[in-house]
């Protein structure tokens, strides 16, 4: 549930002076609560460091008669100690030792494909339905009911299939190993029908002479994944770089295909592969490692070994092309005008040319100066080509058996196709010819190194599931893990090796000439843009429906009848109390009611607030320093937006911006530029603030402190073909979040006509951004010099110490060490004279509103404001829209329905609550159950166990773990919103004193909020849905904007 005391947030972050991030994409079961990105990001080299020491005199060495200890080795990068085993079933472990309250376990089975038919992802989503000692048909979502996880998710990759979870709480991490386990070996799926159905695909028809539709989780999502063009060029590539391997297919499955996986290959699937003789076992963190082997054994000590499963899961090498490849392949448009997406794609090695560590971490450095930034040479190459409005900067890619290197452009005209290819080879001759500038090479090196000592993963994974999915990486293959852990000798060795620009022009010229120009493994993909292609194949999906159900019987249509009737009737069946109290869950007394606090010294400098968080933060400064906008006219907040992307793309008069990002790189952890919106508590008038965040050692505080002022201060705004592509590029990625995040659009437009801070979002970065993008675009050339002005004085106005704050974030001594350079900071800016506050009443029209984009899927939401209906926020609000999402929406809109996710989010602060569903194949059914909630509460009944499950997990939600670096922005965004620890005590006893009857008391609020004429209706779908919902119930009265 989306609920904090922030409304709109980030709502623009400028594309930052930060570690250029390696891309792999899994396929993600989404078991809970906003966990959206189809991809997951890691760094190549992985950030930990040794500040995590081991516990006391545990080293963690245990004896075990059914593990073997095969070896052990110290890591001093990450402070850990790492126990290599083998169980006698075959299984591997990997238990890791160290003083992380954050424990992780994970395992994970090779499951390679030979078909498109998605069959380990349908299994990934089917052994969390059920198992033989947890048999309820979601024991995961029950155990999320009472969890205090800091982390549970499944992923399916193009050849394995990996299920980590962590908790900080030693009993719940006990708790989800054991139901994780028994799900992965003792499955429901294999043996009830219903769940491969639900999961998977089905048949649905209701009546002999109904409509026949094809229902299912995964094939909802893998259409809404064939939807997005950047997902599909990256199908294609994997596809057309490896035409005679496993990853030729689809292992989430392709929606064209998945009907025609049977049931009895799915099981045959499950007992191929999920043995423990194919199993990778990983434990990490501070809790009792022999405790572990006990867990794991008694899982495994009744399995044989069985060395087939781990024979024929082998990945097989793809053989090296004799000569590059072109492939051509299309995307649905709804407009003639739309233009192609072309990649230059490369894999970099083979069977018989493999890439040790050193060359993997030259790589990885190469792979920064040619991508890690816009001002890096390949980057900066293609998008001043002109030929594209959005550089493709996937990069280097490791995740699988061989490195592959991505590399394009978005925005292509149809008659400059080849021309993209020519810049990126063009390019990568002249790196090889002249080499690289030694403050590049540095910056580079420190961007690196930097992210590694930080010990931050960047994404919102544990550290140990990140430390697991790099060692995953080499085990998974049979090769030795350390090697993908250890950093610091490699990049010594790297280091001296780099002393000249020579030796710099040798070693990355001789990894350019081997690896990629000398390469002739080289696809590049045209994808063009062809207009009707949706409604083609929408067409083609109901003529291949209509003529199964043509096909069948009389006997066959009554039995397809009986079993559409028996699967929902399955579905709607309750599980037996007994079975839902073994699903083990925490208890009250197991739960700190007090909630925790976040040290923050407040002090004043002249106008401005001066906040600072003592944590440790691995001896790493964070600075942010908060701008108010508060005086700036609504009409220049979206002209903000490009004012924050230019200030991190543009130079100042002493040095060009490719110089300026180089220094930048090599004495800090990065800068960027965001724009941040916050509600206030008690007031309609939001906070609104640009943002400059950095972060350095503590040595290189001075240069932090310099460096983010000339970004705000120094950067010339006057580069009109910098402006230009930022404008374009801007465009383009709004375009597509429509089609890959439309319910964050549908959303962002739903708050804006209900409040200022919503409002102030939706002009910021939802549909009018969109439109006012568009103009600005056009209308550029004739514009600039007033464009450029109004720039240059919205900085001036911004720049000043009125209501200004600065937020940092350090070990106790260096905010004391670092404290004069702060001051020194904050006195290089004026006071603002005479400024008025500008006024921000305005809201969007409170019409319902349908977006349309060329996509197989729907994005449905629904929402109102239950403060301005007459509620008063209670701690009980969080449990009881948790519920919402995790009892309700889960069933009715995920398991019975099909979508991929539905959401409950109430923002705590403005009061507005809203229903989202995400890759929908519904509207109007999705709309009646979001209606029906009401009815949910007000007929609710619950045990004392089922409540105890709910405040549980309302707590982790409204109290979830945090890095150091985190909780120091996270206390800034409270000072502002005025949500004081008093107050958030006051909401956690709240929540722990929840009673049902707060349940039936809320559902009247909301009735008042959202039904009648006060709720607002928002949907992102194609054309053809959305006029199919309007025949439907033309009570909707949408006002229809086409998008795309």
């Amino acid at each position: 549930m989306a609920m904090d005391f922030r409304s709109g947030g980030r709502v623009w972050r400028g594309l930052e002076f930060l570690p250029h991030i390696l891309k792999i994409r899994p396929t993600v079961s989404f078991v809970y609560a906003f966990m959206l990105l189809l991809g997951i990001s890691m760094l190549v080299l992985y950030p930990f460091n040794s500040n995590l020491k081991l516990g006391g005199s545990q080293e963690g060495k245990c004896t075990h008669p059914n593990f073997n200890l095969t070896r052990s080795e110290l890591l001093e990068e990450y402070g850990a100690k790492l126990y290599f085993y083998t169980h006698v079933s075959g299984a591997e472990l990997i238990s890791v030792v160290l003083n992380d309250a954050n424990k992780v376990f994970a395992i994970s089975f090779r499951t390679p494909v030979d078909s498109d038919q998605g069959m380990p992802h349908i299994l990934e989503h089917s052994v969390l339905d059920g198992s033989t000692k947890y048999p309820v048909k979601e024991p995961f979502v029950e155990l999320l009911k009472g969890s205090l996880y800091t982390f549970l998710n499944a992923y399916t990759y193009p050849d394995r299939t990996v299920y980590p979870s962590a908790s900080v709480n030693q009993q719940d991490f006990r708790n989800l190993v054991d139901v994780y386990l028994d799900a992965v070996f003792n499955p429901a799926c294999v043996e009830n029908k219903f769940i491969f159905q639900q999961e998977g695909w089905r048949y649905e028809l209701d009546s002999a002479d109904g409509n026949i539709t094809l229902q299912g989780v995964v094939y909802s999502e893998m259409r809404g994944a064939y939807s997005d063009p950047d997902q599909l060029v990256a199908r294609y590539t994997q596809q057309a770089l490896f035409p005679d391997n496993t990853y030729r297919f689809e292992s989430g499955g392709d929606p064209e295909t998945i009907p025609s996986l049977t049931y009895d290959t799915f099981q045959d699937f499950y007992k191929k592969f999920y043995h423990p003789s194919n199993a990778r076992v990983w434990f990490y963190g501070n809790d009792e490692p022999c405790e572990r082997l006990d867990i794991l054994d008694s899982y495994l000590r009744n399995y044989d070994p069985y060395p087939e499963a781990r024979t024929t899961s082998v990945i097989q090498h793809q053989p090296p092309f004799a000569a590059p490849k072109t492939v051509q392949q299309f995307y649905p448009v709804t407009s003639t005008q739309a233009k192609a997406t072309v990649t230059v794609n490369w894999v970099l090695d083979h069977q018989d040319t493999p890439m040790d560590i050193e060359e993997q971490t030259a790589l990885a450095v190469l792979n920064h100066l040619l991508l890690g930034t816009p001002a890096s040479l390949l980057s900066k190459a293609l998008m001043d080509s002109k030929l594209g409005d959005m550089l493709v900067d996937d990069g280097v890619d490791g995740t699988l058996l061989q490195t592959v290197f991505v590399v394009g452009l978005k925005g292509v005209a149809l008659d400059k196709l080849a021309e993209v290819e020519q810049v990126v080879l063009d390019t990568l001759r002249l790196a090889r010819d002249k080499g690289f500038p030694q403050l590049a090479v540095d910056a580079s090196l420190n961007t690196i190194e930097f992210s590694l000592r930080e010990n931050d993963p960047g994404t919102k994974q544990p550290r140990g599931l990140v430390l697991f999915l790099a060692a995953l990486t080499n085990w998974l293959y049979d090769e030795d893990p350390m090697d993908e852990l250890r950093f610091e000798g490699p990049l010594r060795s790297l280091r001296a090796r780099l002393t000249s620009p020579e030796a710099v022009r040798d070693v990355f010229g001789q990894l350019i000439d081997n690896r990629f120009l000398k390469n002739t493994h080289r696809v590049t993909i045209h994808l063009l843009p062809k207009v009707g292609l949706g409604e083609e194949t929408v067409r083609k999906e109901q003529e291949k429906l209509l003529a199964y159900k043509a096909s069948l019987s009389p006997q066959q249509l009554d039995a397809l009848v009986a079993e559409t009737h028996a699967i929902h009737a399955w579905m709607n069946k309750t599980d037996d109390p007994a079975d839902l109290a073994k699903v083990p869950a925490l208890r009250l007394e197991d739960i700190d009611r007090n909630s925790p606090r976040i040290p923050t010294i407040v002090s004043g400098f002249q106008d401005a607030t001066i906040l600072e968080h003592p944590l440790d933060t691995n001896r790493i400064l964070y600075v942010d320093a908060a701008f108010s906008l508060r005086y700036v006219d609504s009409s220049l907040l979206p002209l903000t937006v490009l004012l924050i992307n230019s200030l991190v793309e543009m130079g100042t008069a002493e040095q060009d911006y490719v110089e300026f990002s180089q220094t930048i790189h090599s004495k800090t952890g990065g800068i960027s530029v965001s724009m941040e919106v916050i509600s206030v508590q008690g007031s309609d008038d939001p906070a609104t603030y640009l943002v400059v965040s950095g972060k350095s050692v503590e040595k290189n505080a001075k240069d932090l402190f310099d460096l983010m002022y000339k970004v705000l201060v120094d950067v010339k705004l006057d580069d009109k073909q910098k402006f230009a592509e930022i404008v374009s590029r801007t465009r383009r990625k709004l375009e597509d979040k429509f089609i890959s995040k439309g319910h964050r659009l549908a959303l962002v437009q739903m708050q804006g006509k209900d409040n200022t801070a919503g409002w102030i979002s939706q002009q910021c970065g939802g549909l009018s951004f969109l439109l006012y993008l568009r103009l600005l675009e056009a209308k550029l050339d004739q514009t600039w010099p007033q464009v450029m002005a109004s720039m240059q004085d919205l900085r001036r106005q911004v720049a000043t110490l009125t209501d200004a704050i600065l937020n940092l974030t350090g070990e106790e001594d260096t905010l004391a060490d670092t404290a004069s350079y702060a001051r020194d900071f904050l006195n290089r800016f004026s006071k603002s004279e005479g400024s008025l506050r500008a006024t921000r009443s305005s809201l969007l029209p409170p019409f319902n509103e349908a977006m349309t984009v060329p996509t197989q899927v729907n994005y449905v939401g629904k929402g109102g404001n239950v403060y301005k209906a007459g509620y008063q926020l209670q701690g009980s609000a969080f449990v009881i829209t948790n519920y919402i999402q995790g009892k309700w929406l889960w069933e009715e809109v995920r398991i019975k329905r099909a979508a991929y996710g539905a959401y409950c989010s109430l923002d705590a602060i403005t009061g507005f609550l809203a229903f989202l569903s995400y890759r929908d194949p519904n509207v109007v059914s999705t709309l009646t159950t979001f209606d029906k909630t009401v009815t949910f509460l007000e007929e609710l009944s619950m045990n004392d166990d089922t409540l105890t499950k709910a405040i549980i997990g309302a707590i982790g939600s409204f109290d979830p773990y945090s890095l150091p670096f985190v909780q120091g922005y996270t206390a800034f965004i409270r000072f502002v919103a005025k949500v004081s620890d008093e107050e958030r005590q006051e909401y956690r006893e709240g929540i722990l004193s929840t009673k049902v009857d707060d349940f039936h008391d809320f559902a009247k609020w909301l009735k008042k909020a959202m039904y009648g004429n006060k709720g607002f209706v928002a949907i992102v779908a194609s054309e053809g849905a959305v006029a199919a919902a309007i025949a439907q119930e033309p009570g909707l009265n949408l006002n229809v904007t086409h998008v795309l």
